[in-house]
């Protein structure tokens, strides 16, 4: 639900009303940071989990929090992302290195979004933080 009020007020920019999306807005941006760190801890605590594996309601878990991270990480400010840059890498790269192909996939989108990202140089650099040594030879692993 989140996930698809993010896509429609920021994304798509669907919603007609001039005020009432604006006020959105400023909500959902007013709330980003506690909607990662949501996403995050879930991730988190479920990722790691071996029931995931075993039971589909896990895997369903991750993969809807890994879709509202995705929606997250296209349009919140990078200087937000910054203290969790460590968090994000780990939660990413475990996800790359998941037998199950959904979570896989839904990982990638969100590293995809990151690498889409535009934005000022100070914004830029703050990204760049994501793709150090390690980052990258779990991607390369992973496409093994």
């Amino acid at each position: 639900m989140i996930s698809r009020l993010i896509e429609d007020t920021i994304i798509l920019e669907t919603i007609e009303h001039s005020t009432r999306k604006r006020q959105l807005h400023c909500s959902l941006l007013s709330q980003s940071g506690k909607m990662v760190d949501m996403a995050l801890k879930v991730l988190d605590d479920y990722h790691v989990m071996e029931n995931l594996y075993m039971d589909p309601k896990y895997m369903y878990i991750c993969e809807s929090f890994l879709g509202l991270l995705n929606a997250l990480l296209s349009w919140i400010p990078a200087n937000d992302l910054e203290p969790k840059v460590q968090l994000i890498f780990r939660i990413l790269c475990s996800c790359l290195n998941c037998n199950l192909i959904s979570i896989k996939s839904s990982g990638i989108d969100c590293m995809y979004q990151i690498l889409l990202r535009k934005g000022s140089k100070k914004e830029v650099e703050v990204l760049f933080n994501f793709f150090h040594l390690d980052f990258m030879n779990n991607i390369l692993t992973a496409v093994e």
